[in-house]
Formats: structure tokens, C-alpha cells, sequence
């Protein structure tokens, strides 16, 4: 076993029968036992309940390929806390040598800002020489990867970055940046309720461009059971369609031949979404398609919002289409939509607003990036680019967009959003 002068924690071998009964080990501040061996703890989880033990069975590779950096980082993340708290922490691999000492040693480098000395292999320390082997990221990369995690942990580092965000601007940052802003905070005024229609179109008494077709409205709907993974979504509908018509599922399965679908074909999904689009289309044109689809299904079979409005094809017209766009990840929904909400940067303090270190704020307080644009790069083509915190950090949009017609259509790309700042969820203590 090797304990460290830095920090109540040690790294050894994997903990055998003998161990469980040295009370050298298992000493009264001892928190938490992590074990990136691959073999699991051979004693039960009542044994370590009863003395008040965390075990993480966190498994890293022994010189074959990826060693697992995210599994390290997280590992990182636990020995932070509980070293805040003052309480003891092993670290356990198979004999003690290499995994178990490169994730304190990566723990060292986030709580000190440099490395501990500890020779391997011609290499200064273990975390070194598993990064110059290819086991680990490029040392620069997790070095600065490592730093955040401290910051994250760091008492000072945290009150420098509470009085920085205390203290900037909430001055939107351009044109865009400020109609964005009006914008959400139209949307977020919202109630959009399933058993009535309504004229949603004041969410757009900013806009200047764009317009909704004759004889249409705004409205919006709920994709998905209540209170259950569901989203909102906004669409046009007919002006003259102002009557709900509920969905009863037993009632319509009567109508399968008008769709082509036999009664065999009721439990399959995709036929019965198609019966669903199909039967909205034909009573009203409007798709009301409210609490009958799954929220990840809703985008293929809603009519795309750009059909039923008018937009120059110039910077104003596409920035104001691009904010109809992304108006479902702006709007509230429940359980697993949560994971797509996003909170675009419009100022100084929405950046620096999760930011988690004073580093991570000023590595783009001072970027163009940070500027809402849009780019019309050909007649027909343009690119829309917003940055925006999401569930897993700071994140680049980039929207490109095509003319269509009298208006445009705006494209997912395969990559949303480009990763910025990356942060894991919140590590569970």
C-alpha cells in the first residue's frame, strides 16, 4: 500500500479477505473505496453498508489500448469531494502498481496544479507515462482537462468565479443576441394548452422577416403523454380550425382501411403514428397531433414550420426562421426532454452564468464566437451559428440553411451541437 502526504488516500493491491479485517485499512475517517482492478469487491454491499462505505467499481484498462480517461476524470471528481470533506479514500487495482497510482497521481495534478514525482518506467509518474504510450489523451488535453475538475473543487478558484459573475455584463451582445433574448422570454410566457386553440403568433412581435402565410396561425401542442418524456412544439395551423378533436384510439383503429393497416398492424408503432398523421391531416391540416406521439417522433411527422411561412432569403429573414427552428428546445417539457433543452448565450452573464471555472469563462468572453452571426454563403445557401449551454456544457450551433422557395428550410446537422466546454453531470456522492 502507498499513502500520500497530499491527501488522506492511498493506492494498493486488490483488497483480499485479510484486508477487510485490518483496522489499519479500514480506519474510522475511511469514506470510500474505488476499484478500477476489472474483479469486483469480493465481500457484499451490507458489509460496507454497515460501515457507512462508498465502493465504485470503476473499471480502467492495464496497458492495452484506451485506458477509460472518462472513467478516470470521474474517478478524479469523487476523490475532490470527499477530500474537501476531509475523510480517507483508497484506491484500488490489481496489485497496487500503475491504475490505482495513475488515478491519484491525475487527482494530485487537479488539486495541486502540478505533478507528483513518483518514477515509472523512465517517465516521471505513472499518469505521464500512460499519456506517452497512447493509454491516456495527449498530456496537454488532460492536464487541462484535470485542471477544470480542480477548479471545479477549489474554495478560492470558486469565490474568484462567484464575484466574476456578480459583476459582468447582461448587455446582450448584438442585434441578434437581443432578439433571441425577447424571444425566450416570449416563449417562456407560453401556456400552451391540449384542449383548445390558440393564436401564438404575439411570440413573434419581434420578427420583421418573417411572416405566417395567409389564412394561418401560430399555434403549438404537446408530443407525448404528459408529465412523461414529453416536449412542446410549435406549428401553423388553419385559422378556421378552431375546434379540438380528441383522439380515441378505439374509435379510429375502425377506420384501419381508410389507412391501409390491419388489425395486425395495431401494435406496431410506426403504422400507428402514420395512422395518427394521416387522420390530422385529413380532419383540419394542422396536425393536431396532441399527447398521441412519442416527443422523438413529433419532428417526422409535424408539418415543418418553414412551410407555412414567408422568408427573405437575407441575414434578418434566416435569423428570424432559425428562432421558430430551435423554439422547442427553448420551451419546457418533461423527463428525458429536459436533456435537450438549451440556453443560448446572449451576454456576458448567461456565459459565465455555469460556467465552472474562471478559465472556462474567459477562454470565450473575449471570442468572436460568442456573437450570434448568420453567414449567407452562395443565392441559395446560408449558416446560422449561435454558442448555447446544454446538459453536457457549452456547446457551437451550426445551422445550415437552404432557400426553398419563398422561404427556407434549415437542416439538422450531424454533429449538434459542436462541444465547446464538455462537463460531465454532476458526479452522485
Amino acid at each position: 500500500m502507498k499513502s500520500y502526504s497530499f491527501s488522506k488516500v492511498s493506492a494498493r493491491g486488490y483488497l483480499t479477505e485479510a484486508d477487510y479485517n485490518n483496522k489499519y485499512i479500514f480506519t474510522d475517517d475511511l469514506k470510500q473505496i474505488i476499484n478500477v482492478s476489472g474483479k469486483p469487491f469480493e465481500k457484499p454491499l451490507s458489509f460496507f453498508r454497515e460501515r457507512d462505505l462508498i465502493t465504485r467499481n470503476m473499471p480502467l484498462t492495464e496497458k492495452d489500448g484506451d485506458m477509460g480517461v472518462e472513467t478516470l476524470l470521474e474517478a478524479v471528481g469523487y476523490l475532490l469531494f470527499w477530500d474537501r470533506r476531509d475523510k480517507r479514500s483508497i484506491v484500488c487495482c490489481a496489485f497496487g502498481v500503475n491504475r490505482s497510482r495513475t488515478v491519484i497521481e491525475a487527482f494530485h495534478y487537479a488539486k495541486m496544479g502540478f505533478h507528483f514525482e513518483d518514477e515509472y518506467e523512465g517517465y516521471a509518474n505513472h499518469l505521464i507515462y500512460n499519456c506517452a504510450m497512447g493509454y491516456l489523451p495527449p498530456l496537454p488535453q488532460l492536464e487541462r482537462e484535470l485542471k477544470r475538475l480542480g477548479d471545479e473543487y477549489n474554495p478560492t478558484s470558486q469565490e474568484r468565479l462567484k464575484e466574476m459573475k456578480n459583476n459582468v455584463s447582461d448587455h446582450c451582445y448584438n442585434e441578434y443576441a437581443s432578439q433571441m433574448e425577447r424571444f425566450i422570454s416570449d416563449i417562456k410566457s407560453l401556456d400552451i394548452a391540449d384542449d383548445k386553440y390558440e393564436d401564438l403568433s404575439r411570440i413573434m412581435s419581434s420578427f420583421k422577416q418573417v411572416k405566417i402565410r395567409k389564412g394561418y396561425v401560430l399555434d403549438g401542442f404537446q408530443a407525448g403523454l404528459p408529465h412523461f418524456d414529453s416536449s412542446m412544439y410549435l406549428h401553423a395551423r388553419r385559422k378556421e380550425a378552431t375546434e379540438f378533436v380528441p383522439f380515441d384510439w378505439d374509435d379510429h383503429f375502425s377506420q384501419m382501411k381508410m389507412f391501409e393497416i390491419t388489425e395486425e398492424d395495431k401494435q406496431h408503432n410506426d403504422k400507428i403514428e402514420k395512422a395518427a398523421h394521416l387522420y390530422f391531416k385529413q380532419f383540419n391540416d394542422a396536425m393536431y397531433i396532441r399527447n398521441t406521439l412519442c416527443s422523438w417522433h413529433a419532428e417526422k411527422y409535424v408539418r415543418p414550420i418553414w412551410q407555412d411561412i414567408t422568408v427573405p432569403f437575407n441575414e434578418q429573414g434566416i435569423w428570424e426562421a432559425t428562432l421558430l427552428f430551435i423554439a422547442p428546445r427553448l420551451m419546457s417539457g418533461y423527463w428525458h426532454w429536459i436533456y435537450c433543452r438549451i440556453t443560448p448565450v446572449t451576454s456576458d452573464s448567461i456565459l459565465i452564468s455555469r460556467s465552472h471555472s474562471v478559465d472556462d469563462y474567459m477562454e470565450y468572453a473575449e471570442s468572436d464566437l460568442r456573437y450570434p452571426s448568420v453567414e449567407i454563403t452562395s443565392e441559395s445557401t446560408a449558416t446560422v451559428r449561435f454558442m448555447a449551454w446544454g446538459r453536457y456544457g457549452l456547446g457551437l450551433w451550426e445551422l445550415p440553411v437552404v432557400k426553398d422557395g419563398d422561404s427556407v428550410k434549415i437542416e439538422k446537422p450531424k454533429e449538434v451541437p459542436k462541444s465547446l466546454i464538455y462537463y460531465k453531470p454532476k458526479y452522485m456522492v
